[in-house]
């Protein structure tokens, strides 16, 4: 993957097919790379609405932002740049999952890939993590001059996007909404309640959009 413009050029192919059929802006709904697609989208075409789920706003790491960039750089332009990294942050493992709290949801979701392993991406690039920092970096370039209705879904337990990021991007957003929910990272694969609560929000928003 060269760059996340290549995302982006595969997300504009959707919504001119999309377009196609329908005379009516789409109602997007992402989750986690998804949700920052979907944002860098929304600054280039009009949405009616974004529903994002845990949107990659920003990411946990290790070490400092300068400090990532810094090693990131050199590695990731050199032969070590389709080397995988050693984040798996425990996504094999119910205990602890970072993912989800529903254990059925987990085991479910295990056994799928079991079945189609072909699914299973696996630990991130250095090369996507050093394009995911910069995309990142664009994306917060661009939230001031998004006006779709955008409501933010953030998951008070999850270790791979800062909740504090999203709560800022919402804020940051001229007709954006943070929506704080108990949880981890995949909210749509959290309990029933949570879940319960998720799908409630997201009706209500799509009902004044």
């Amino acid at each position: 993957m060269a760059s996340f413009d290549d995302y982006l050029a595969d997300f504009q192919r959707v919504v001119e097919r999309i377009a196609v059929d329908h005379s009516e802006a789409p109602l997007v709904v992402g989750h986690s790379m998804g949700g920052h697609l979907a944002l860098r989208m929304a600054a280039r075409v009009p949405f009616a609405g974004l529903c994002l789920t845990s949107p990659m706003v920003d990411l946990h790491l290790p070490v400092a932002r300068g400090l990532a960039r810094a090693i990131l750089t050199p590695l990731a332009t050199s032969w070590a740049g389709d080397r995988r990294l050693g984040l798996d942050r425990g996504a094999d493992r119910f205990e602890g999952n970072p993912l989800t709290s529903d254990r059925a949801r987990f085991e479910k979701y295990r056994q799928v890939l079991r079945q189609t392993p072909i699914l299973e991406t696996g630990p991130p690039t250095l090369q996507w993590l050093r394009q995911a920092l910069m995309s990142i970096d664009a994306m917060w370039k661009e939230v001031p001059t998004i006006d779709t209705p955008t409501v933010i879904f953030g998951a008070l337990c999850d270790p791979i996007v800062p909740v504090e990021a999203m709560e800022k991007c919402a804020a940051r957003l001229p007709n954006g909404r943070y929506v704080p929910l108990r949880g981890r990272h995949e909210l749509l694969q959290e309990s029933d309640d949570i879940r319960a609560a998720l799908w409630a929000a997201m009706v209500q928003f799509w009902a004044g959009v």
